[in-house]
């Protein structure tokens, strides 16, 4: 029996595919890994430190047609805040997109000189459930395994614990509470 903790092999090995093209700087540096993706791409990496209100969101990417621009919570350790970067740049290896529906109010406020679809695609990636975001999970684990040399194993938020997130952020934002629904 799987534990709900375990990864598909075929998904490990294609994040482990994806990550022997890329060259992890060694000694680590999270900047110089990513002026190499950014090189790779052709487009800069934009890492941006802000305070998430609430506590349930850690970071985010948004990619633009000039940047790739990475948010990550500035009020936690050293550690946790490359791993959000690292996941947030999992996602730029794998190219993914996200086709959840986000409220255009939320995606202004968020960013009010932002175009709207451009926020809505970077807020869509929620649901940790999702072979995206196992996928960028596992490639920031990967890199904290080969940077660390010691294994660590990609953990999931349940869908329940994903669905509060949003409604909290909702809340947070003044967006409509489906936690009533």
């Amino acid at each position: 029996m799987r534990s709900r903790h375990a990864v598909p092999k075929q998904l490990q090995a294609s994040c482990q595919q994806r990550l022997a093209e890329i060259r992890i700087p060694e000694p680590f540096d999270i900047n110089e890994l990513c002026a190499r993706i950014s090189a790779d791409r052709g487009r800069p990496i934009v890492l941006a430190p802000m305070h998430f209100a609430g506590g349930s969101i850690f970071g985010t990417w948004l990619g633009t047609d000039a940047a790739d621009y990475i948010f990550y919570e500035q009020r936690t350790s050293t550690p946790h805040q490359q791993h959000i970067i690292l996941h947030e740049l999992g996602h730029i290896i794998c190219g993914h997109r996200s086709d959840v529906p986000i409220d255009q109010g939320i995606a202004g406020m968020l960013f009010p000189d932002c175009d709207p679809q451009l926020v809505r695609d970077m807020l869509r990636r929620g649901d940790f459930s999702t072979q995206q975001e196992q996928e960028a999970e596992i490639i920031a684990s990967l890199v904290m395994e080969k940077v660390s040399r010691q294994p660590l194993e990609p953990t999931w938020a349940t869908p329940a614990q994903d669905l509060a997130a949003i409604a909290r952020l909702e809340r947070l934002l003044g967006g409509p509470d489906r936690s009533t629904r």
